[in-house]
């Protein structure tokens, strides 16, 4: 007998995880305020990840007191605990978690090696495709672009948002970052018509203007709008398809918005529709997108072989096929009504009609080469026949006979005539086989089926004019890609890269440390030697300080000192200068009121000595002009005007004496005086020039 206890030993493993004490491993994870830190045992991580069995080996583990910390700030602190959980117990409920936190979930199982966890998140998304771009399309796109493990699963979504580009386009969402809608427009395998792509484009460019601008109303933009829009719009322009786009509607809608585009670029668009043979100058006019299979009836593969019928070769590739199919009818959507059907489809050219048989699911339909507007005479129209829209294994075709024209002619009666077969409301007829003889191998003359939907596509030949390949080449991956790898091998490299990936980070970090040290003993050693140079300053300045205190105050002593020196030795020549001048008037009036020859003498005697004097006085006078001269030299000018003052005084009243008495004797005396006093005169004069172009050439 073998007893199950598997249920009592996960609850005690849950109960170890939330309430266990003997954990030593910390986990500390999450930034800005939302940091959590979780307990758990090392030896369990080991055994259920590879990451950790390779983080606790004891060549890497940091220890803060006596526990393992492991730091994981770029975890989510939720997502952790789910992980946690899915360590112990080994189960996680994805259906209960935000889309987000799913792909969050899927990125941290890769980084941790839980290769089960990742496969079975990946599963989960796949299935859930659908539903994780109806809930919020923009939101799952940006949290793949941000995680590189995603990169597979950010293929997959991108291929399935061409397929479904309802899901972007028809919500009219416009707060896309550019380079995700740039990498989204620039796919060819995006089913959306091309005006719609540009009408998106110049919505959400126009939505991130500073301002509000009406796209319907031009009248009121300035040339700044324009110049602005097309700065934010000029990375699309040339990533649009213009040559799918048609010259009536490219004129309607986007002509009015020619100040958008560059001019030399908006040259070759108007002269590809002039001429369409003509070659581009300035830019590469993109193949046209591959073609859109929005159909309910068929799918792809009845394409690639209805495609193949049209050009009477073997059947194409889906990524082969050289038409484009666009929908213009939908029995179910626009009604039963063969006026509906003539307004929507004739004059469109080239057309494919397909109806869906009531209780069979079986297919037919009918090409027409011409158009549904005018009568037509040919030899491609065809008939077919598709067993259901799962099954492409067993077409029929049924081409014109040999000896006759298919011929389609236009009712406006209630009628629509396919060559021998006729709809009418919901019931398709045979009315013949004349024309097309191989259609009896699935209906008969004048069989009625019932039809419960039918549609009609406007078929268009791909341009061949253009083989430039795409901007980029980006990487298709369906959802088959995913399951047909070998889940074992896929582990091995995984483990292989990842291990190789730890160990590298390891080092990473090693060196980092290493770095941080150094840095934090180069900062400590710049500390301590710009203290010390602090200190050096700091004394050194307090020397010079002191030491400008102290010569400070001796040049004040000493200035102090000379300039009284100089104050004594001035008045003391003042005075004896005034002396001398009051003898010298008083021997010239005595002079001038005799003429003895003893006074006349005694005048020669009292003079000389006067000019003695002077001229002694003028020596001493020099001494201190040259002192005065060296410390203090604007007082040389100051003394030496005085002097020549003093001499100008003497000249003066030997002048006057002259002009006043006209006596011979006289004039001899004063002839005799006045000799040695101009001689004085000049002599000082002389130095004095001479001692002023000294000073001015000194400073």
């Amino acid at each position: 007998m073998t007893s199950n206890f598997l249920e009592e030993l996960l609850y005690d493993y849950e109960n170890l995880l939330f309430d266990g004490n003997d954990y030593d491993v910390i986990f500390e994870v999450g930034i800005n305020g939302n940091i959590r830190r979780f307990h758990a045992h090392s030896l369990i991580l080991s055994l259920r990840s590879a990451y950790f069995k390779a983080a606790l080996s004891n060549n890497w583990i940091h220890k803060e007191d006596g526990m393992i910390l492991l730091k994981k700030p770029n975890i989510d602190p939720k997502i952790m605990e789910l992980i946690l959980r899915y360590v112990y117990v080994g189960t996680i409920d994805l259906n209960n978690q935000k889309r987000s936190e799913v792909l969050k979930l899927y990125v941290t199982s890769d980084e941790l090696y839980f290769w089960g966890l990742k496969d079975s998140i990946q599963t989960y998304i796949i299935k859930e495709q659908v539903n994780f771009l109806k809930d919020n399309p923009l939101e799952v796109l940006q949290t793949l672009f941000q995680y590189e493990p995603l990169t597979l699963l950010r293929d997959f979504f991108l291929k399935l948002i061409c397929d479904q580009p309802e899901t972007l386009f028809l919500t009219k969402n416009l707060v896309i970052e550019k380079s995700l809608l740039i990498l989204i427009v620039q796919r060819g395998d995006l089913r959306v018509e091309e005006y719609n792509i540009w009408a998106y484009v110049l919505e959400w460019g126009v939505a991130r203007m500073p301002y509000s601008l009406n796209i319907n109303d031009l009248s009121n933009w300035t040339e700044e709008n324009f110049i602005e829009l097309g700065e934010i719009l000029y990375d699309f322009i040339t990533l649009i398809r213009w040559v799918q786009i048609s010259p009536k509607l490219f004129y309607q809608k986007i002509f009015p918005f020619k100040r958008l585009f560059p001019e030399d670029i908006f040259d070759d668009i108007v002269g590809y529709y002039m001429d369409p043979d003509s070659l581009p100058k300035s830019m590469i006019l993109l193949q046209p997108r591959k073609p859109s299979f929005s159909s309910e009836i068929i799918n792809k593969e009845h394409f690639a072989i209805i495609s193949g019928w049209i050009d009477k070769e073997m059947d194409y590739e889906i990524k082969n096929i050289p038409y484009s199919f666009e929908l213009l009818y939908s029995a179910t959507k626009d009604g039963f009504d063969s006026t509906k059907f003539h307004e929507l489809c004739g004059d469109k050219g080239p057309t494919l009609i397909i109806a869906k048989i009531k209780d069979t699911g079986r297919l037919i339909g009918g090409y027409n080469p011409g158009s549904w507007k005018f009568n037509t005479i040919s030899d491609n129209y065809f008939l077919f026949s598709f067993v259901n829209k799962d099954n492409v294994n067993s077409p029929i075709i049924a081409r014109c006979a040999d000896h006759l024209n298919g011929y389609s002619s236009v009712h406006y009666s209630g009628f629509i005539d396919l060559f021998d077969l006729t709809i009418k409301n919901n019931i398709l007829e045979c009315n013949s086989t004349c024309s097309f003889p191989g259609i009896s191998s699935f209906i008969n003359v004048c069989q009625k089926f019932s039809i419960e939907d039918y549609e009609v596509f406007k078929v268009t030949k791909l341009s061949k004019l253009i083989n430039n390949e795409e901007i980029t080449k980006s990487k298709i991956n369906l959802a088959t890609e995913f399951m047909d790898k070998s889940i074992a091998a896929k582990h091995e490299i995984e483990k292989i890269s990842s291990i190789v990936k730890f160990t590298f980070q390891r080092c990473i970090k090693i060196l980092v440390n290493a770095f941080e040290s150094i840095n934090s003993i180069m900062i400590l050693f710049v500390q301590r030697c710009s203290n010390f140079i602090f200190q050096v300053y700091s004394i050194m300045k307090f020397i010079f300080q002191k030491c400008s205190d102290i010569v400070f105050q001796f040049y004040s002593i000493i200035k102090f000192k000379v300039q009284s020196f100089i104050s004594q030795v001035y008045s003391t020549i003042k005075y004896i200068l005034q002396d001398c001048a009051k003898i010298l008037i008083n021997t010239i009036k005595i002079i001038f009121q005799s003429s003895s020859d003893i006074v006349f003498q005694i005048y020669s005697i009292i003079f000389r000595i006067c000019i003695t004097i002077i001229f002694q006085s003028y020596s001493i006078i020099k001494f201190i002009v040259n002192i005065l001269y060296i410390i203090f030299q604007k007082d040389k000018i100051y003394s030496v005007i005085k002097l020549m003052s003093t001499v100008a005084i003497f000249q003066g009243c030997a002048n006057i004496t002259t002009i006043l008495y006209k006596r011979d004797e006289i004039n001899s005396i004063v002839k005799f005086a006045s000799n040695p006093i101009f001689t004085l005169t000049n002599l000082i004069k002389f130095r004095f020039i001479l001692g002023l172009v000294i000073y001015i050439y000194q400073l």
